[in-house]
């Protein structure tokens, strides 16, 4: 069983908050080029905007902090809730989707495993200031599932009517 590492303060909430972060920046900005590059242009630029909101939420984390002293995490540390082993987290969450669909669906978990750990931090910790933190992350991680949610669905009914008309 996997024990989940909560954090016990701010400074260590905002670290981890900001691994998340650079994880997902990272994570669609590779998704957005490959992509791109198997041709789906409109699914490519929707995942550069999705960069670009993960990386004004890391600014608006780094600005926060204001030179503030965090504590120096390894993505196994905000990683573990999620995953057994490092191995795994690859296997999970792989550099290059198959398609579209795919990036959408590993989007989706990133999203909602963000904000299962916030809403996690907001019912287990004894900070208050925490709590009041992790309470406007997860708020946040919710907006972002939602819009993953519907391109996904929108995605998933366009991939029906074309296996539809190839049917036909």
């Amino acid at each position: 069983m996997i024990r989940v590492q909560l954090p016990r303060n701010v400074p260590e909430l905002v670290a981890y908050a900001m691994g998340f972060e650079r994880e997902a920046v990272s994570r669609f900005h590779e998704y957005a080029g490959y992509l791109r590059e198997t041709g789906h242009h409109g699914m490519a630029d929707i995942f550069r905007r999705m960069e670009l909101v993960e990386r004004a939420q890391l600014e608006a984390l780094q600005e926060r902090v204001a030179g503030g002293k965090l504590p120096e995490l390894q993505p196994c540390d905000y990683a573990r809730h999620l995953l057994a082993t490092r191995n795994a987290l690859e296997l999970a969450f792989p550099k290059a989707p198959r398609n579209a669909r795919e990036a959408l669906v590993l989007a989706l978990a990133a999203e909602r495993r963000a904000e299962i750990y916030y809403r996690d931090a907001v019912a287990n910790s004894a900070d208050p200031m925490v709590r009041g933190l992790a309470a406007d992350l997860a708020a946040g991680e919710h907006r972002h599932v939602r819009v993953v949610e519907r391109l996904l669905a929108r995605a998933t009914a366009g991939g029906a009517r074309e296996e539809r008309r190839a049917a036909a």
